[in-house]
């Protein structure tokens, strides 16, 4: 495969705040600082849950919460709401929902099991939460008076809040009358720290031990003196830049080169900055760049191209304009098998849209990456490229999202033909790693492939995922989605795609490409659906081979000759497709797909094993009842066509 993520840095920005008594999930804010992460602390405990909640509420809608523990590391006291999906598994938005994105009290049952807690008049509780910069929680207001001295209005200390993703600690320390007093941020691979203390309206920082990526405090992203932020680099009109950095930049017209580790903030002074953000590191770097507001244009190559300087091999492939030659991909090759990447984290803050849009025929894409990338923040990124060979992010490593509202968008992405080899079939992210949707909204349109890598994981978030003419997710090893709802269309070919599957049940001889087994004689590869809300419409499909609950794949048969007395109609007739429309047991709608398709894969928690489903095409006078294979439902639909 030609061209194809990242233990994200420490989040190190906090939010100190006066902690007043008081409701409601917008907390005022005293005073924001960027810190430096320092020295060392203990470890919570180990027996700390790893894992997301998925919680019904008393309208059997279905939330998905990051836990938030006691400070005994153990007991699970609250939860972040982070997505929610109907009684038909359908996703909420946060418009019409308003536990998205807040914080609710949860409590252990007889049981055992983690439940939603309710007060007297049968309605959610909620928990005042403040917030950093990154959506991760430093405080909770004691509603449900946990340490049960009384006092409802003092805030909580809260040991830690997992991420899945980055195993990022937090802990909240206060005083008897609970004044924060401290709030430290702990990640565990590395175990570097972020400490700030609070004494009464001084903000000091603590400073034991430098982080080696930091070139020290950075000053915030709020700073209305933006001339004294360190490590900024600000676009200006005419392709020119200057940097407050006193080194790691270097700058010429149309180019910024970023030679150093450190934590680096991009803004702007134009409406639109013409040119290109090259960044060089070794593989053992760390490094965080925030875009804030910046739209950069550019028709000669990637807009943003990190390199790892530890590989001494010719990047010739970097500009062409079509499909890299074998010899080309022979390097590119040599950097994906390289063992070692530098860490880079592209964050994109609160508040913030930042635009990348090439016209460049660059098949190496408008974003290039040779590091563990981490695209993060709970602002937007738009991506585009506007020529048919110029693929949205290209990655020799691995790509994770999270938080992130992201938009990638290629040329042609409405064509129902896949374009010429020589001019394209633009990809949205390629990558010889895996690609991680860990949360944040992903909309994705592509001509080509909208992600083709070797391995696909969605943990949470809301995904759309379209390719006009290819396949939507095209992966050679695996599939595994475990919360979240994804959808991907793909009318012409896949929605989803594990080649190693394919092969192995189509009998194809690549034993090269063939699902393997490991040590334990257990399966590496595979399509697996464990949680969240899955819908696939396509022409084709890889099934799911490993199902923790219910699916549901409905097929408009197609017949083995031309001739129709069957009931069904040739593959190669486009007039097979319809809708299809999946019902209960009592004749309720459960699910339809949006578009004309032959094969339409649902999955959700809502579906029940033990209940009878039917599937109909939209021209289907017979309903195909869906008879279960373990969690595994199929339903042939015939055509009346």
């Amino acid at each position: 495969m030609k061209l194809k993520k990242i233990s994200a840095v420490v989040l190190c920005v906090l939010l100190c705040v006066s902690l007043a008594s008081c409701s409601g999930l917008d907390a005022t804010v005293s005073e924001k600082l960027d810190v430096t992460q320092i020295g060392e602390e203990q470890q919570p405990s180990e027996e700390i849950l790893h894992e997301k909640i998925e919680l019904a509420d008393s309208d059997n809608n279905k939330l998905t919460v990051v836990p938030v523990f006691d400070k005994d590391g153990v007991t699970v006291i609250g939860g972040y709401v982070e997505s929610a999906v109907d009684s038909q598994g359908n996703a909420l938005e946060a418009s019409a929902f308003e536990l998205i994105g807040q914080v609710i009290a949860l409590s252990k049952n007889e049981a055992g099991n983690v439940v939603i807690s309710y007060d007297e008049n049968n309605s959610i509780v909620l928990m005042h939460a403040l917030f950093d910069e990154e959506g991760n929680i430093i405080a909770l207001l004691d509603v449900t008076d946990v340490d049960k001295d009384g006092d409802k209005a003092e805030y909580f200390q809260v040991l830690s809040q997992i991420d899945i993703q980055d195993n990022l600690f937090i802990k909240l320390d206060t005083d008897e009358n609970g004044n924060l007093i401290n709030v430290t941020v702990e990640q565990e691979e590395d175990g570097t720290t972020a400490v700030v203390q609070q004494d009464g309206k001084k903000v000091t920082v603590v400073e034991d031990k430098p982080n080696k990526s930091s070139g020290g405090n950075t000053a915030s992203g709020n700073d209305t003196n933006t001339s004294k932020r360190e490590n900024h680099i600000i676009l200006g009109k005419n392709s020119t830049a200057k940097t407050t950095a006193k080194s790691g930049v270097s700058i010429s017209e149309g180019l910024v080169k970023i030679t150093e580790a450190k934590n680096y903030v991009v803004t702007s002074d134009t409406n639109e900055w013409h040119g290109r953000i090259v960044v060089t590191l070794p593989n053992t770097a760390e490094c965080e760049i925030r875009f804030e507001n910046v739209n950069i244009s550019y028709n000669k190559g990637n807009i943003l191209q990190i390199q790892d300087s530890s590989i001494e091999t010719e990047r010739t492939f970097l500009e062409t304009e079509v499909e890299a030659t074998d010899s080309m991909d022979d390097a590119i090759k040599q950097i994906a098998e390289s063992n070692m990447a530098p860490n880079v984290d592209l964050v994109f803050p609160t508040g913030t849209s930042s635009t990348f849009h090439s016209t460049a025929n660059s098949y190496t894409g408008v974003i290039y990456n040779e590091s563990k990338l981490t695209l993060k923040g709970n602002g937007s990124l738009t991506v585009e490229s506007r020529t048919n060979a110029d693929n949205c992010l290209c990655s020799t490593k691995s790509v994770t999202i999270k938080n992130l509202t992201l938009d990638m968008t290629t040329a042609a992405n409405t064509s129902t033909h896949k374009l010429a080899a020589a001019s394209g079939s633009a990809k949205g992210i390629f990558s010889y790693g895996k690609v991680t949707i860990e949360s944040g909204n992903v909309n994705i349109k592509t001509n080509g492939d909208a992600i083709r890598c070797d391995d696909f994981y969605c943990k949470g978030g809301v995904a759309s995922i379209v390719s006009s003419a290819c396949d939507a997710i095209d992966t050679d090893d695996r599939i595994h989605i475990s919360g979240g709802n994804i959808t991907c269309i793909a009318l012409e070919k896949s929605s989803f795609k594990v080649r190693r599957v394919n092969n192995t049940v189509n009998g194809v001889a690549d034993t090269n490409l063939k699902v393997r087994l490991d040590e334990n004689n257990q399966i590496r590869d595979y399509f697996k659906i464990t949680a969240g809300t899955v819908v696939g419409e396509s022409k084709k499909l890889t099934e799911v081979t490993i199902a923790d609950q219910a699916n549901i794949l409905a097929k408009i048969k197609k017949s083995t000759s031309n001739s129709s007395t069957d009931g069904a109609i040739s593959a190669d007739d486009s007039s097979r497709r319809q809708i299809i429309t999946i019902k209960n047991s009592s004749g309720a709608l459960v699910k339809a797909s949006q578009n004309k398709c032959t094969k339409f894969l649902y999955s959700s928690y809502a579906l029940s094993e033990n209940e009878e489903y039917t599937a109909v095409g939209d021209s289907t006078t017979t309903p195909a009842a869906v008879d279960w294979d373990t969690k595994i439902g199929e339903a042939k639909i015939k055509s009346t066509r």
